[in-house]
């Protein structure tokens, strides 16, 4: 086979490098890139070899690859010159970040292909940011965060440019261009955004890739010292709480910090991984990025101090610490793909005198099982190739992750990615993959992106699974996560194959979203052919998936399925029971909304019982008194949808009428509508009973069924605490579709702060309900600030408040009551709302942060109902809502079909996988 060609690029030349070691002892090109990586690189793609080849024809689709690409900042009136000399906000700095990736890009491939088109590019962009005025910096909001990578980028192209060029070079680097550059970008960016050591974790990091680049470029050593102890350990920042270093980030833990008390099983615990896993995955991507540098000057520090250290017991970053970031990333990596993860309280705010303020006390969901902003591969390359180590046996989870990397080219939410463009760094990690790495190849990219082929990326959790021939074959009781599958599409369709009923149940992490736990997915028999069966999105970054039943095999996930998939759909308003009695014969569409020529099945019919195959229509004539549970699917060649109906026949015609009110309770108070649409049902029923015929008295014993399934409990309670199931009931809230997680027991999900009104959030239950309490339930997330000291106010018309608790909420993240006022316990408000009286500095800079942002609220107390303008109690005495008893009663195993919420759900459908 022939071998690709390296380039077919306009005026290709031979590129060669003038390394160098200068007087300080800095290795040139040396800001990660050196000559013996690009020629490596160079080598291995003109051999076709993986997995050079594939990254570099994706770096080739980059925009920024263009041979006409030109500088963000670049004057309109005279190219040559910037658009703005003045640095100094952050729409400013997207200019920066845009040319960074332009200027790395365009130098790399120029060094890899010889097509000098690039090296002007580059230049020229460079050539603009060295015009920038120095007096015109101004500090903006987190410019120590996003200048670090476009700086570390820009330094890297003009360390490769200055020392490279063709023989007859048409674009030299010249002495002019060194003085300006550092002059007029690299002194002043460093000064300005880069020159502190007292960041919250990874933001101590990014500006440290910059001014650590901006070191070697200039040749200063002084600089370039500070950085690698900045790197390591960073002794003298103020707060070792979340101080950015690998010692601290990547925190040796052997104490719990929140209790004081030491752990049986002392740890490498990373630390941010309490906030989030985007940030988590970004600590280890800087990591790598600031580890290139040290590699590429072959800096080596001392094992405890992290100091630059030429004695023989200096160690490199990788191993600094006894392999600290490798331990990390294996720590990072058996939480990313899905399994159990123990995780000791950490303080992450520690003044300088030892005083702990604040702990991160578990592992964060937010972006469980994305890859996108992990890519970290080069620790691999050095364990495994450069040392000859097995990373299995060192670090089984991140050689696991490694094994199941993406492509340079990916599909996230339906639409193909580069990671080449992303703008935190490490989709260039393929140019650092030593020789001895060739054959290293991913999985190819689907050829449609709509479709998440689940045996590329998943890991098994429980049970037997097995990867087929392009499926995953899961039986029961078993268990897996399918990873870096998010989207926001509406339905989700899941191509199976099946020779039974079985269940999925599938659950996910979410990123602050609503929070399924799990939402059971009723797949029927296939007789081992391939069908869909779809359900409510979305999904997030990793997605749980259980087996219930038989055996499934498991294809992939088509998110375009609310476009593609239109197959069969049950009516919601059917009810899941069909009464009758012994000798009556009765007729009930069960068929769905489906195309022509659609069949239907049926497994577990009793005697006397058929479906009509063509219709989905079932006669029924039960000889005795029975239960029966059947599963009804429809399938019209490509897609199945399936549901489950029981069947109770009563002995008589008397008896059927009470198995048909089975579900509502004397004791349970309900919406008045509700109750009076279920006694009409009841008195209607009764006549018929009497004096209709069979087929009118089945009639109404299905409309009974209707009133019981339509009864709305007044004050439904919680399971989990006995409080309020209020996130169905209200008319209204600031919370919008997050208020199902104000009462999920979850802190990590709650509400966002922009969706907070003036520091505080309102729930309106409507004109004809008014609430009343005794007490309420409050929880922050990991910044307490963001809900301590608020109050809880009543009010009839959303516009005069009574302060319902004299007291407050407390600045900790722990679930916290307020007791409302004796004299006001009885007393029933239509509008409530949780108020900030006034916010508190946080606890990691001592600044008021102007944020409010709720993860629980909780209501102890009834709802009541307002009839003809005069406010009363529940109509019947408190019990357990009708819904939680009719699901106990119907005996807990009914499963709603695929995509349709059980008729008990419909009062508080939480919507989506999400």
């Amino acid at each position: 086979m022939a071998r690709p060609a390296i380039a077919q690029e306009p005026g290709p030349c031979t590129v060669s490098f003038r390394s160098s070691v200068s007087a300080q002892g800095f290795v040139h090109p040396g800001v990660g890139l050196t000559e013996p990586i690009l020629t490596n690189a160079r080598r291995q793609i003109a051999a076709g070899q993986e997995p050079w080849t594939s990254s570099f024809r994706a770096m080739q689709q980059s925009s920024a690859a263009g041979t006409g690409v030109t500088s963000s900042n670049r004057s309109s009136t005279d190219p040559g010159k910037p658009a703005s000399d003045a640095f100094n906000s952050q729409g400013f700095n997207g200019r920066f970040i845009a040319d960074g990736l332009k200027s790395y890009t365009q130098a790399v491939l120029y060094v890899l292909t010889g097509a000098e088109v690039y090296r002007k590019n580059a230049l020229d962009i460079i050539r603009i940011w060295a015009q920038m005025d120095p007096a015109k910096y101004e500090y903006f909001t987190d410019a120590h965060i996003h200048t670090g990578i476009p700086l570390n980028r820009m330094v890297s192209a003009a360390e490769l440019l200055r020392y490279s060029s063709c023989a007859d070079e048409a674009y030299p680097w010249t002495d002019a261009d060194t003085q300006a550059f550092t002059h007029n970008l690299v002194v002043p960016v460093i000064e300005t955004f880069q020159n502190d050591n007292n960041h919250f974790m990874n933001q101590h990091n990014y500006p440290l890739m910059g001014a650590m680049a901006g070191a070697i470029f200039m040749d200063d050593t002084a600089l370039y010292q500070r950085s690698v102890e900045w790197f390591t350990v960073n002794a003298t920042a103020k707060d070792q709480g979340f101080n950015g270093s690998i010692a601290r980030l990547f925190r040796w833990v052997d104490h719990d910090d929140k209790t004081g008390r030491p752990i049986r099983t002392p740890h490498v615990q990373h630390a941010e991984m309490g906030r989030d896993q985007a940030h988590g995955g970004g600590d280890l991507t800087n990591a790598v990025i600031i580890s290139r540098m040290l590699l590429a000057q072959g800096t080596k520090v001392d094992p405890g101090a992290g100091t630059i250290s030429h004695a023989p017991n200096a160690v490199g970053p990788y191993e600094f610490l006894n392999n600290r970031i490798l331990a990390a990333a294996d720590y990072f990596w058996r939480f990313m793909l899905g399994y159990d993860t123990p995780w000791t309280p950490m303080a992450y705010a520690i003044s300088p005198d030892g005083t702990i303020r604040d702990t991160y006390n578990h592992i964060a969901d937010g972006y469980r099982g994305r890859y996108v902003t992990a890519s970290f591969w080069e620790i691999y390359y050095h364990y495994q190739y450069a040392l000859g180590k097995d990373v299995k046996t060192m670090a089984p989870y991140y050689a696991e992750a490694y094994a199941k990397r993406p492509g340079p080219l990916y599909s996230r939410g339906g639409v193909v990615g580069n990671s080449w463009d992303g703008s935190d760094g490490g989709g260039d990690s393929w140019l650092f993959a030593p020789a001895a790495a060739a054959g290293q190849t991913t999985r190819p990219l689907s050829n449609n992106s709509n479709l998440y082929e689940v045996e590329d990326r998943y890991t098994r959790l429980a049970g037997d699974v097995t990867t087929g021939d392009g499926y995953v074959r899961m039986a029961a009781g078993s268990k897996i996560a399918y990873l870096n599958g998010a989207t926001d599409r509406p339905k989700l369709g899941f191509l199976v194959r099946t020779s039974g009923t079985a269940v999925l149940h599938l659950h996910t992490a979410r990123n602050g979203r609503t929070l399924k736990r799990d939402y059971p997915v009723l797949v029927p028999n296939t007789g081992g052919k391939w069908r869909y069966v779809s359900t409510d999105g979305p999904m997030d970054d990793i997605l749980f998936i259980g087996v219930e039943g038989t055996t499934v095999d498991l294809d992939h996930i088509n998110i375009n399925a609310a476009a593609e998939l239109t197959g069969p759909v049950f009516p919601a308003t059917v009810a899941d029971r069909v009464v009758g009695w012994a000798g009556a014969a009765a007729t009930v569409d069960l068929g769905a909304q489906a195309a022509a020529g659609t069949t239907y099945t049926a497994t577990g019919l009793p005697k006397g019982a058929a479906l009509d195959r063509a219709t989905g229509v079932l006669t029924w004539k039960p000889a005795g008194a029975g239960r029966w549970t059947l599963t009804i699917a429809a399938d019209d060649g490509t897609n199945m949808a399936a549901r489950r109906v029981t069947l109770v026949a009563a002995g008589d015609r008397t008896s059927a009428l009470a198995v048909a009110k089975n579900g509502y309770s004397h004791q349970t108070g309900y919406e008045s509508a509700t109750e009076s649409a279920y006694r009409d049902a009841v008195v209607a029923a009764d006549h018929l009973r009497k004096s209709g015929s069979d087929a009118e008295y089945l009639t109404a014993l299905a409309g009974v069924v209707t009133a019981v399934d339509g009864l709305r409990t007044l004050s439904p309670k919680l399971a989990l605490d006995g409080s309020l199931d209020y996130a169905g009931l209200v008319a209204s809230s600031t919370t919008g579709d997050r208020i199902v997680n104000l009462v999920d027991g979850d802190e990590q999900s709650g509400t966002v702060y922009p969706q907070a009104v003036n520091l505080s959030h309102t729930f309106d239950f409507g004109p004809d309900f008014r609430v009343s309490a005794t007490k309420f339930g409050v929880q922050s997330n990991i910044f307490a600030d963001r809900i301590a000291n608020s109050a809880v106010f009543g009010s009839e018309d959303g516009v005069t408040w009574t302060r319902l608790t004299p007291g407050v909420t407390a600045f900790t993240q722990d679930y916290n009551t307020l007791d409302v006022a004796k004299d006001l316990q009885g007393k029933q408000f239509r509008y409530l709302k949780i108020q900030m009286i006034k916010q508190l500095p946080d606890v990691l800079y001592g600044i008021v942060r102007g944020v409010f942002e709720l993860t629980e609220f909780h209501i102890y107390g009834e709802r009541v109902q307002a009839l003809c303008g005069r406010r009363s109690g529940p109509l019947h005495r408190r019990g357990e809502g009708g819904h939680r008893a009719r699901e106990r009663q119907a005996g807990g195993g009914a499963v709603p079909a695929a995509g349709q919420p059980s008729a008990a759900g419909q009062r508080n459908r939480r919507p989506g996988i999400e």
